[in-house]
């Protein structure tokens, strides 16, 4: 939904469209994800869920 600019070393940057794995979703305001081989933290407001496709769908 937003970009995200890291403002610490453990913090995930990453621009608005970007696909983030997400990795653990245990505290609800900040989450831990991957996108580009980066992983970190980023605050969960900036993001919306989607799912993945069945790959039989493809």
């Amino acid at each position: 939904m937003y970009d995200y600019t890291a403002q610490n070393d453990d913090e995930l940057a990453f621009n608005k469209g970007q696909i983030i794995n997400v990795l653990n979703k245990e505290d609800p305001d900040w989450w831990k994800g991957e996108v580009n081989g980066q992983v970190g933290l980023f605050p969960s407001n900036y993001v919306k869920l989607t799912t993945d496709m069945d790959p039989s769908q493809q």
